[in-house]
């Protein structure tokens, strides 16, 4: 990948986007194995309104 299109993609609001939405997920997931259900539910909501289409957190919302 050429330097040029690096420097783009590390300074995209979409992938800045997808990497908090990737956050939410893991601490969504870190709640969910500490049985903090509700808490987990919050993480995968934000999540998912940053990242709607990603199946990955629509799976965990359900399990929450």
């Amino acid at each position: 990948m050429g330097e040029r299109r690096q420097r783009l993609l590390k300074n995209s609001p979409v992938v800045a986007r997808k990497g908090k939405a990737r956050q939410h997920y893991d601490d969504a997931k870190s709640w969910f194995e500490q049985k903090e259900y509700t808490k987990a539910a919050n993480s995968i909501r934000v999540a998912l309104t940053l990242d709607p289409q990603n199946e990955d957190f629509k799976k965990l919302l359900d399990e929450v």
